[in-house]
């Protein structure tokens, strides 16, 4: 495992194994608490929108309308956020090849990276958007219009989603 080379896909990469590893491990758990503060940011900027769904289902919109609204909101936040990261990758990359002085593969030219990638992107979207989306559109109209009680509270979900992005943080650290 020390120093090996290791063919991927046509192209020849030298170095050790054991820090391709690492760093991917901590690639993907800094990927994972973004994704959480993201699902948690989502849960908490819908608490704010009582009295809008409250309006809407006193002008006609059913659950499901209410529903789809909140996950095609949220989806459309995850695809354009995917898009703008692609973009400045692509406009920083030759920054960073400069600077290190090794040209770094990017695998964008695949139609698998395309899919693999608007996938996991919508998945996101999704996983931020169910929660607040059902929570949203169980209320009664009036309920929501009038009560604040339910504003700024946090629930379970929300407690252990800041939780767990604290305990990571404080193990990457």
């Amino acid at each position: 495992l020390k120093s090996q080379t290791v063919r991927t896909r046509g192209h020849w990469l030298s170095g050790d194994l054991r820090y391709l590893w690492l760093f991917g491990s901590i690639a993907f758990v800094i990927l994972l608490v973004a994704v959480i503060n993201f699902v948690n940011l989502s849960t908490a900027r819908s608490a704010n929108r009582f009295t809008e769904v409250g309006i809407r289902k006193i002008m006609g919109s059913n659950r499901g309308q209410l529903v789809n609204q909140f996950l095609v909101e949220s989806i459309l936040q995850s695809v354009i956020a995917l898009l703008l990261s692609l973009f400045l990758v692509k406009v920083g990359l030759p920054f960073f090849e400069q600077m290190s002085g090794q040209t770094l593969l990017w695998p964008t030219k695949g139609v698998g990276f395309i899919f693999i990638a608007l996938g996991l992107s919508v998945l996101i979207g999704l996983m931020a958007g169910l929660y607040p989306a059902f929570y949203m559109a169980s209320f009664a109209p009036m309920k929501s219009i009038k009560s604040n009680t339910n504003r700024g509270t946090k629930g379970k979900l929300q407690w252990g989603l800041v939780t767990s992005q604290f305990v990571t943080s404080f193990v990457l650290i």
